[in-house]
């Protein structure tokens, strides 16, 4: 199997060190370590690692099970978890992410290797399918969140927040932090939208357009906000990528 880049999203430093050990012993890359679930999506959305390993207990306003779950159905990166829970309870929770593997610390260097490689694997397998080809993000998609010059916003299924590019932070002036898991209505309504969007704009199996004016900079802008549907490997929403186009 060719080398693949892992991202490991732990807030212990030392099992971040012995993780980092046995990847680099198995002779996988790793991506520089984050400690809590908006600095995963950040990172996930910009640098694509193959696999994420995840701890299910993280600081901060996302949980390891939501943000596994939010990796796995937008940017269609399998998840597997390191955990110290092994409590039926916890575990029925965090099945629900679809993880590729459920692993108990202090994890087996050899049962990393394994999962790593048969959640891989999988994954690769489940995105051949008809459904998987229409997962996640699109390429066209993947290519405006590295290049856009414009606006550009990912939303879960609750339209909350989940990624935004520097160009929706230059507008909003406003950092990607303060805008995390904020409902899109709501940041919009920061624009003087003149009229309410409906969730369901955002949620229309086909692309919607709307045409608005805009208060940018202090000045009225005409502009179109597109929301195209993110759907999962089962065919169901699972979020949008929304953009805001100022007309020339």
């Amino acid at each position: 199997m060719p080398e693949k880049r892992v991202l490991i999203v732990e807030d212990d430093e030392i099992i971040v060190r012995v993780l980092l050990s046995m990847l680099k012993e198995g002779d996988f890359l790793f991506q520089t370590p984050v400690n809590s679930g908006e600095q995963a999506i950040l990172q996930v959305a910009t640098e694509r690692p193959d696999v994420v390993l995840m701890d299910i207990d993280l600081p901060g306003e996302i949980s390891g099970i939501k943000t596994a779950a939010d990796i796995f159905i937008i940017f269609t990166i399998p998840v597997i978890f390191v955990t110290g829970h092994d409590e039926r309870k916890v575990f029925e929770k965090a099945i629900s992410a679809l993880p590729f593997g459920f692993l108990i610390k202090p994890v087996n260097p050899y049962l990393l290797y394994s999962t790593i490689q048969v959640g891989l694997s999988l994954c690769e397998k489940m995105l051949l399918t008809t459904e998987g080809q229409k997962a996640g993000l699109t390429p066209a998609m993947s290519v405006q969140i590295s290049d856009s010059m414009h606006p550009v916003i990912l939303v879960g299924s609750d339209l909350q927040i989940l990624w935004t590019n520097q160009a929706t932070e230059e507008l909003m002036e406003e950092n990607i932090h303060s805008l995390f898991l904020m409902d899109i209505r709501e940041m919009l309504s920061g624009l003087n939208l003149p009229v309410d969007i409906s969730p369901s704009f955002f949620r229309e199996p086909e692309e919607s357009r709307m045409p608005v004016s805009l208060n940018i900079n202090g000045m009225t802008r005409k502009c179109i906000i597109t929301a195209h549907p993110i759907m999962n490997m089962f065919g169901l929403y699972s979020g949008s990528f929304i953009t805001i186009i100022q007309n020339e």
